[in-house]
């Protein structure tokens, strides 16, 4: 599949900048770029001359789960002085109805508890400084996280990105991905067991 793409777009590599400029019609997006470039001063700046909206990752059928998910994470070490304390401590950051509705205010990301991100604050907040009916709803919201999942990171995850990245580009390149993939994954898997 990857190379029936590739060979659509000929070569031509596809930027934001070509989103931007309309010759794109869908690019993949954060939730806090969709907050940021959707809102008034933003919108104006950047995405005025067109509409858009924000639906859930398409995937190849209802079983995958396509939507990438970024996740923040809070973590106690067993060599804590006051671990009970501590516990509390994270527990009040992440299970603190006002300290999510407040991290959901003062950030671009989302709270970990459905029911801040279904309330009307939330809503109006999703919806503010947008006059069209495509805002994000916090059914929508629900929805695509529905179809997310969590993007594996480990200590060198951005290396072995990278060079998988460059690899599979070179076979496209050569045109023969599927002799090579095989050579790639043991490259791969030399990397990850690096670790």
């Amino acid at each position: 599949m990857s190379e029936k793409f590739y060979n659509l777009q000929k070569g031509a590599k596809v930027s934001a900048d070509d989103f931007d400029q309309g010759k794109v019609a869908f690019l993949p997006m954060t939730l806090a770029q969709y907050r940021t470039y959707k809102s008034y001063p933003y919108r104006i700046a950047r995405y005025s001359s067109f509409r858009w909206t924000c639906i859930k990752m398409p995937a190849i059928n209802s079983k995958v789960k396509s939507t990438a998910v970024e996740t923040s994470t809070l973590a106690l070490s067993s060599r804590s002085k006051h671990p009970i304390l501590a516990l509390r401590f994270l527990k009040f950051l992440s299970a603190d109805k006002k300290i999510q509705a407040r991290l959901l205010e003062d950030s671009q990301g989302a709270s970990v508890l459905t029911s801040v991100m279904n309330g009307p604050k939330t809503q109006a907040l999703l919806a503010q400084g947008i006059k069209d009916d495509n805002a994000l709803t916090a059914k929508n919201y629900a929805e695509i996280m529905d179809n997310a999942t969590v993007t594996p990171k480990f200590r060198h995850y951005s290396n072995v990105m990278e060079k998988a990245d460059y690899l599979v580009e070179r076979a496209l390149n050569e045109g023969d991905i599927d002799a090579q993939l095989s050579d790639i994954q043991e490259q791969l898997q030399v990397e990850l067991e690096k670790e």
